[in-house]
């Protein structure tokens, strides 16, 4: 028997519990803004940053599993909007 993809695995997890991606996200999202308000101007602002944006693309992810099953055309219309957010906080953090 072929063990399933670690993605695939989680597919499925969040396809079953999709209640629990919002405050997953929300956890994460607060954990960047503290870990990143943490660290000083310079190099490490670097490290907030992609805080930002893996938390954005966890979204983006989180987001296009749990629209794959509505319609292209919704699905494709809703990821933009969520990528055109998360490329607004990246410029303007409001943490």
């Amino acid at each position: 028997m072929v063990e399933p993809a670690p993605l695939d695995r989680y597919r499925q997890w969040l396809q079953k519990h999709a209640a629990m991606s919002g405050p997953l996200e929300i956890g994460l999202s607060l954990l960047a803004c503290y870990s990143a308000s943490r660290w000083d101007e310079g190099e490490m602002s670097v490290f907030a940053e992609a805080s930002y944006a893996a938390v954005g693309l966890f979204t983006l992810l989180n987001e296009s599993i749990l629209t794959s099953q509505r319609a292209t055309s919704q699905r494709g219309e809703r990821l933009v909007l969520s990528a055109l957010d998360q490329v607004s906080r990246l410029s303007f953090p409001t943490c």
